[in-house]
């Protein structure tokens, strides 16, 4: 039988902080840790939605701002998401606090309350469910083969999204300079 779901939430919690806080620190080249958090978070925050939510609405009165804390946990996903290295401090500083407001409105709102009014039993198959859709999110968002940079060709086509002018006659660099300049 699978983890409580609690105890597998808490443990998200933990380890998602973790990378918050790798996100500021140095770390080996062509490894992305913004893009492993934003997997990471759009996982946490798509299997609470759909797995814990509706689990905790039978049995836990009233869940606070756990929905608007997820909200914002997905918009903070997407933000990641579309910016580019290097991370700036302002984004950094998002993730911290977003992060931190959703573990305590959640492990106070939910998780406490449903870990004293749930079966073990019933908690240890919403988390196995909560386990299976976390992984299933973050496995889709993690590129095959991922580039240790963009390529001049992929950063051409986000700015194209973003309608930034001038991007045909702008280098790799300057591409990766309007895109951060845009997107963080």
């Amino acid at each position: 039988m699978g983890t409580n779901v609690v105890r597998l939430v808490q443990a998200d919690h933990r380890r998602i902080l973790g990378l918050v806080e790798r996100l500021g620190r140095p770390h080996r080249a062509g490894e992305s840790v913004r893009r492993r958090l934003a997997a990471e978070i759009a996982g946490h925050a798509d299997a609470s939605t759909r797995v814990l939510l509706p689990f905790a609405k039978s049995r836990v009165n009233d869940l606070g701002d756990t929905r608007r804390s997820l909200e914002e946990l997905a918009d903070l996903a997407r933000r990641l998401d579309e910016c580019v290295e290097p991370m700036p401090d302002h984004l950094l500083d998002r993730a911290r606090s977003v992060m931190r407001r959703h573990v305590e409105v959640e492990e106070d709102a939910t998780l406490r309350p449903l870990d004293a009014v749930a079966a073990v039993s019933r908690l240890r198959e919403v988390g196995e469910a909560f386990r299976r859709h976390s992984a299933a999110v973050v496995a889709a968002r993690r590129p095959a083969n991922p580039p240790a940079t963009a390529a001049r060709a992929e950063l051409y086509e986000r700015a194209r999204r973003y309608s930034i002018a001038g991007r045909s006659s702008m280098s790799r660099d300057e591409l990766h300079a309007a895109l951060r300049d845009r997107t963080c």
